[in-house]
């Protein structure tokens, strides 16, 4: 059973992790096979590269097949990546509009990115005259322009 303990501990991380703004989701898929071998003595192969997303391990697959599935994967996600710079500046704005006096940290925590990335989204929006700070760093509110 040591044998599989990596695999155990990334199926516990694979069904724990999930980040919207990539389409990641959480699965216990690789826990349920980790547990159906255990319990119920099935053959499951559990490699631990099966779950890495954005890839596509076909077992018994071709190698093009495979190659072909992570050409579709990056594409999808170049393509999500630009309709969801514009959903996170629409969210950022609608928090402003609900909370004006909301923190970095705190959309952070609300939008699911990283304050930096909070940073350089409410950047683009004051370059682009949507949105306004008002007041002292700490104790100031946003206002929304247009």
């Amino acid at each position: 059973m040591t044998d599989n303990s990596k695999y155990f501990r990334n199926a516990l991380v694979r069904a724990n992790y999930s980040n919207i703004q990539y389409g990641i989701k959480e699965t216990t898929e690789y826990l349920e096979r980790f547990f159906r071998n255990l319990l119920m003595g099935e053959k499951n192969e559990l490699k631990s590269r099966y779950m890495i997303i954005g890839t596509s391990w076909n077992q018994g697959g071709s190698t093009q097949e495979n190659e072909q599935s992570t050409q579709e994967t990056a594409k999808s996600t170049q393509e999500n990546s630009s309709s969801t710079q514009e959903t996170t500046a629409e969210q950022i704005i609608e928090e402003i509009r609900k909370h004006p006096f909301t923190t970095r940290e705190l959309l952070a925590e609300v939008i699911g990115i990283t304050p930096d990335g909070i940073k350089k989204q409410l950047d683009k929006l004051k370059k682009a005259g949507k949105i306004r700070h008002v007041g002292a760093t700490k104790k100031g509110h946003w206002e929304i322009i247009k």
